[in-house]
């Protein structure tokens, strides 16, 4: 699903997806946190080691302003009694050559996981 998110400046093009962690330890887990990288002329922004069930699926809630992308981390609910890592990531397609300060928050909580200011090089 691609997203057209306008705001006063130009127009964000944002999609989302989940991947399975790379490497994740059960028995000694890394923190959470929120990263992000430049592949091309896109920024894929990323929550690592987070635990969900195994058939749960990234639903987020995307909103900005075309400076702030405010991303809340939703996942429909989960059948499975096993547990996995999962890697939800939202994508800013073409990114712009300005600064976007992407605000992550989990669910309805008031204050964000991480924040992170990304640019295209």
């Amino acid at each position: 699903m691609l997203l057209v998110l306008i705001g006063c400046t130009s127009q964000l093009f944002v999609d989302y997806d989940q991947v399975g962690c790379e490497e994740y330890d059960f028995d000694n887990p890394g923190e959470e946190e929120i990263v992000f990288e430049q592949v091309g002329a896109d920024i894929i922004i990323s929550h690592t080691n987070d635990l969900q069930t195994c058939d749960s699926v990234f639903e987020p809630e995307l909103s900005s302003d075309g400076w702030i992308l405010e991303v809340r981390e939703r996942w429909s609910e989960g059948t499975s009694d096993c547990e996995t890592c999962l890697t939800p990531q939202v994508i800013i397609s073409d990114a712009p050559s300005r600064e976007v300060e992407v605000r992550w928050y989990i669910d309805d909580k008031s204050n964000p996981l991480g924040v992170v200011e990304v640019q295209a090089d």
